[in-house]
């Protein structure tokens, strides 16, 4: 019998009954703590359960440090049998607040902003002008799912055209990228059929047909004269990746209630 092994982000990625099995105690614990949210039984440790697996690591009042060499055996045990130590046991009771809120974010219609961090929203919509916003942000920003929503388009390259080469020491061709998404909810501004654009992104984490909630992190923010993402809205009719009305009061919305 093969000794357990170490799960790591490598290429090709690790897959296995053993992952899968670790990806239902991520989804037991979610349901434990009543968030409406399950990471794929799929088998492979990728993006999405490295993810599930620090969120629910940070939950219980474990460092998120525990992982910085991959999910061990040992640590498996530990979230699985709840071996906390005093200490952590105290992290787990002060976390309460943020487990709360980890509830709302994926509560049914949930909403949450595009970026952890928005340092301003320069050039705003101005019509067939500027057809979206810039949403301002740090290198490599991580970019989230303003909704739950279905992924319809993912592209490295080919969106932003302008013959758009590498410079400035930035090794993607700058500002070329995009994904997008159809909305699945009803909420404020929101409609169903709508289409969220995030422009000038990459490195990205989800595929098409893909279903994502409010809050899932879709891949980064890239460069295009500067780091940012022009975010785009539209009523659904198109995929090309193209805004016909202000984005703001979205992205506002997704602000003040997630």
């Amino acid at each position: 019998m093969a000794a357990p092994r170490t799960f790591r982000l490598v290429a090709p990625t690790m897959h296995g009954e053993d992952i899968k099995g670790w990806q239902q105690i991520l989804n037991k614990q979610f349901d434990n703590w009543g968030v409406n949210f399950h990471v794929k039984l799929d088998g492979d440790y990728a993006v999405p359960t490295r993810d599930a697996t620090a969120t629910v690591l940070h939950g219980l009042g474990i460092l998120r440090a525990e992982m910085r060499s991959g999910v061990t055996p040992e640590l498996r045990i530990k979230v699985r049998d709840r071996k906390l130590s005093p200490t952590e046991r105290v992290r787990r009771v002060q976390r309460r607040l943020w487990r709360r809120r980890l509830r709302d974010k994926f509560a049914a219609g949930g909403v949450a902003p595009p970026l952890g961090k928005i340092l301003s929203s320069a050039w705003g919509w101005h019509g067939s002008g500027h057809d979206g916003v810039d949403l301002t942000c740090r290198p490599n920003a991580p970019i989230f799912a303003l909704c739950d929503a279905k992924v319809i388009d993912v592209r490295s390259a080919g969106w932003w055209g302008n013959s758009a080469t590498a410079h400035g020491g930035h090794p993607i061709s700058d500002g070329d990228g995009i994904v997008q998404l159809e909305c699945l909810v009803n909420l404020g501004p929101f409609r169903k059929g709508m289409h969220f654009g995030y422009g000038h992104s990459e490195k990205h984490t989800v595929h098409e047909g893909q279903t994502v909630k409010a809050g899932q992190q879709l891949g980064h923010a890239g460069y295009a004269r500067g780091w940012h993402v022009h975010f785009m809205v539209n009523a659904g009719n198109t995929t090309m990746g193209i805004g016909d009305r202000d984005p703001m009061p979205f992205v506002d919305y997704a602000r003040k209630h997630a």
